[in-house]
């Protein structure tokens, strides 16, 4: 449930929630095979559904330089939202980990994982080496821990995001909210958000007495290299696009499967062949 709190980026979430609960997960003698599993299910499936993320922000970007000069009369943010009860991947992976985690049922190679766990302690397979390297982020001992530390931020982030979007879709002169929303730069409103979240963190640490400005600035550095692999992960998508728009990559897939494929079932082979990639 708390993976489904935190929403508005993916590797945010993957971040904090597993940071927050991995101590507890071995306790509970839960496998990380499992652990991972349900992390990353409510981490990417809620961020690419939610109305306000860095998902959603780049797609906008995405889809507006896509339709830029053509006769679409929609913007590119309504075009997202329309897209949403359609993104049945992330609907159908939410659905299942609630399943799972409810039921306490089990399946394949993940039952093998929890058995392992429950029986031997054994929270890792032998011979796995954690991608992460075993990094964690550093809690400072001793500090009361408030759930208001962690919901004003949050708040506040996702507050300043929706009056950032409306403020860039039009504001005051805009038709009326919906539509302010739909012309909003949802990039910069979230760039907005994550600054404001920022200073209001820090100013209510610094009063609470909750580490030193050098601590906060520390983990912002920390929470910065968390995105790092994300960042070059973009990087390298950008630049492949770039080369194949050079090369001219999309015209000819377009004249090799012309009158090959349907259309209608472009969408389906493009999803089929992302999962290959991905997996």
């Amino acid at each position: 449930l708390f993976g489904l709190v935190i929403f508005f980026d993916d590797y945010s979430n993957t971040a904090v929630v597993g940071n927050a609960f991995r101590a507890v997960s071995d306790k509970l003698r839960m496998s990380r095979e499992k652990f991972s599993y349900i992390v990353d299910s409510t981490a990417a499936p809620v961020a690419s559904i939610a109305l306000i993320s860095t998902w959603i922000g780049y797609e906008v970007g995405l889809i507006g330089d896509a339709i830029e000069g053509t006769s679409v009369a929609m913007t590119p943010y309504t075009i997202v939202l329309y897209s949403i009860p359609y993104r049945f991947y992330s609907i159908f992976a939410i659905i299942l980990v609630l399943a799972i985690a409810l039921s306490g049922r089990d399946y394949g190679p993940m039952l093998k994982a929890e058995y392992r766990a429950r029986t031997t302690g054994k929270v890792f397979a032998d011979g796995a080496t954690p991608l992460s390297g075993g990094s964690e982020l550093k809690v400072l001992e001793g500090v009361p821990q408030k759930t208001v530390n962690m919901v004003v931020p949050i708040a506040v982030l996702v507050g300043v995001s929706i009056f950032g979007m409306w403020w860039t879709g039009g504001g005051t002169s805009a038709e009326s909210f919906t539509a302010a929303i739909s012309d909003a730069d949802a990039m910069t409103a979230l760039l907005w958000g994550a600054m404001f979240a920022v200073i209001v963190a820090i100013i209510m640490y610094k009063v609470q007495g909750i580490g030193t400005l050098a601590d906060m600035m520390d983990a912002f550095v920390d929470g910065a290299k968390m995105m790092l692999l994300a960042n070059l992960i973009l990087l390298s998508a950008w630049s492949i696009g770039s080369v194949c728009g050079e090369m001219g990559t999309a015209p000819y897939v377009v004249e090799a499967v012309k009158g090959v494929i349907s259309p209608l079932l472009l969408p389906m082979v493009i999803f089929l062949i992302c999962n290959l990639i991905s997996f």
